[in-house]
């Protein structure tokens, strides 16, 4: 049975210590026991067996080279680990961009022919997540990959898209996830393997690789994070993304645990956040809510902090009363992921999605 010192240092944690993991981590429970405010990690590792390509194509396939336009490159979401369901951000086992090339290279390398078709993959979304409901867990899994084909070695053309977003459930989900991303690939495999002759037999548009790598950078190439943000009140997200503050004097005003943002006359004013004093929040009705830039996106400052509190609220109130736990996890400030309203329940809310400014996991 677990003590109460098992759970006090992550009751504590300092939230952005999750992002302080180093991209080829190698988990060692001497590290993990040395650094008792950072957040646990956990590797997530891909079977790469031989698979096969399902197609009927009169094309071969060359090779596939995979480029990842991840917002974040290092994290692949959060998972729960141990009886408090504790928050352990979950990483691939090497860089992002050898966890994919090799996959695919190892998975489908058996089939590629000299002579074929060459693929160029752009991945842009891989995430994971977990949610402890009343009786079973929730495993939440986000992808998007986009494939390009090209017979020449220098004009491509775009052969199949696969766009993921689930939710699967279960007694213990962690091990849902590489199963997730590996029959993802597959998918994305299939499809592409399955357009090539509809593709190249009439190609409406085709670019360089080049140009398609630039139209993807140009998607981060956006002031909110390529500049420092300016000091004021962005009424909407077009806003923020522009660093444009629609106004420069506001002020914010806490009255019964509830924070309003305020004109100058002490009127409430609507808008999607602010910037005061360097720092950046979203705004909720009667809250503020602390992002941080993190390489090309914006993160829940507090995410991991909150999640541990209320975690072991939940789970020491159950060791000592009955229908205790409902009370604390009533409480909770954690927010729900609302890009994704087909989701029920809803994951937790872990960062923003910088094309439309809703809350993702």
């Amino acid at each position: 049975m677990p003590t109460p010192s098992t759970f006090k240092h992550f009751a504590m944690g300092a939230a952005m210590a999750a992002f302080t993991i180093p991209a080829l981590a190698q988990e060692t429970k001497k590290e993990t026991k040395k650094d008792t405010t950072a957040i646990i990690w956990r590797q997530i590792k891909l079977n790469d067996d031989p698979r096969e390509i399902h197609t009927s194509s009169s094309y071969s396939i060359a090779g596939v080279e995979v480029v990842q336009h991840l917002w974040d490159s290092t994290h692949l979401g959060y998972i729960q680990v141990g009886m408090a369901n504790r928050r352990a951000a979950a990483v691939p086992d090497k860089t992002i961009s050898n966890y994919l090339q090799d996959f695919t290279q190892k998975a489908f390398g058996q089939s590629f022919k000299e002579g074929g078709i060459k693929m160029l993959w752009v991945i842009e979304a891989i995430r994971i997540g977990e949610k402890t409901g009343a009786w079973s867990e929730k495993a939440y899994f986000r992808f998007k990959g986009t494939s390009y084909g090209t017979k020449d070695g220098v004009n491509y053309v775009q052969l199949g898209v696969t766009d993921i977003v689930n939710a699967s459930g279960g007694m213990d989900v962690t091990h849902k996830h590489k199963s997730n991303i590996v029959n993802a690939l597959q998918d994305l495999m299939n499809r592409s393997s399955g357009a090539l002759d509809a593709a190249f037999t009439n190609p409406t548009s085709m670019h360089t690789r080049e140009e398609i790598i630039k139209g993807y950078q140009e998607k981060r190439n956006i002031p909110a994070l390529t500049e420092t943000m300016n000091e004021g009140l962005y009424a909407t997200f077009a806003d923020f993304v522009a660093n444009k503050p629609t106004m420069l004097e506001f002020d914010t005003k806490a009255e019964k645990r509830k924070i309003t943002v305020v004109d100058n006359n002490g009127n409430p004013v609507k808008c999607w956040g602010i910037v005061k004093k360097g720092e950046v929040y979203k705004v909720l009705e009667n809250r503020l809510v602390p992002l941080e830039k993190y390489q090309n996106g914006y993160i829940i400052s507090t995410f991991v902090q909150d999640a541990q509190r209320r975690n072991a609220g939940i789970f020491w109130s159950a060791m000592a009363a009955p229908g205790a736990a409902f009370i604390v996890e009533g409480t909770t400030r954690l927010l729900t992921a609302d890009a994704y309203p087909n989701l029920n329940p809803s994951p937790e809310a872990t960062a923003i999605d910088m094309e439309t400014g809703a809350f993702i996991f």
